[in-house]
């Protein structure tokens, strides 16, 4: 009865250790991500504009253009152009994705823990850790 026991806690133990590990593996979500790069179809072309780089010669795009940050607790934070932040939240779905809400409607993204990528109407914004 005592060899029984024994390996029922420790294949619980095991089993716990893997989860464990499992975990570890991908990479940590919450954090602040800011504008990398952005790809939109112009005149049928494809066209992609990076930080630091000129949007359609009016504007340059800095890392700042677009902030989302996303908390522990399924809060998260939107800053475009320096504009006054918009609270919403996010909540991870299966695999790389996640959905974040801000406003009336939800946006599903991928995001790996090292980069968030939106892709909506056409056009892909990738943001940064």
């Amino acid at each position: 009865m005592k060899k029984l026991v024994g390996k029922i806690v420790l294949s619980v133990m095991l089993f716990l250790m893997s989860i464990m590990l499992l975990a570890g593996c991908g990479g940590k979500v919450e954090g602040t991500y800011k504008f990398a790069s952005m790809t939109y179809e112009e005149n049928g072309m494809s066209m992609t504009v990076e930080a630091g780089e000129n949007y359609m010669n009016m504007i340059t795009l800095s890392e700042d253009y677009i902030t989302i940050t996303l908390n522990e607790d399924g809060s998260a934070t939107l800053i475009m152009s320096g504009e006054s932040p918009m609270d919403g939240s996010w909540k991870q779905n299966e695999g790389d994705k996640i959905e974040l809400t801000f406003g009336v409607g939800a946006q599903i993204c991928d995001c790996n823990g090292k980069t968030l990528t939106i892709e909506m109407e056409g056009s892909k914004i990738t943001l940064k850790k």
